[in-house]
């Protein structure tokens, strides 16, 4: 139905990366609406996951430098802090 609005939101957790974003967005139709969510370390995880969550993540100027390129494939794409 072409009313109905509904939006994709993708974490940038630290096993996500550029080539990530790019396969996602290329994978999905044209989106209302694709919100990307900067990573938090959680406050609570399971001791085994510890390295894992700790890597790092793309960050705020790594994300504007991809934005651009991002736009061309999902032009609905929103920064979260």
């Amino acid at each position: 139905h072409p009313a109905f609005r509904w939006e994709v939101r993708t974490t940038l957790a630290p096993t996500l990366g550029e080539a990530d974003l790019f396969e996602i967005a290329t994978m999905l139709p044209e989106v209302n609406r694709w919100v990307l969510t900067f990573y938090r370390t959680p406050k609570d995880y399971r001791q085994k996951d510890e390295e894992r969550i700790n890597l790092p993540a793309l960050g705020e100027r790594e994300v504007v430098g991809l934005q651009e390129r991002l736009l061309l494939l999902q032009p609905n794409l929103k920064r979260v802090r």
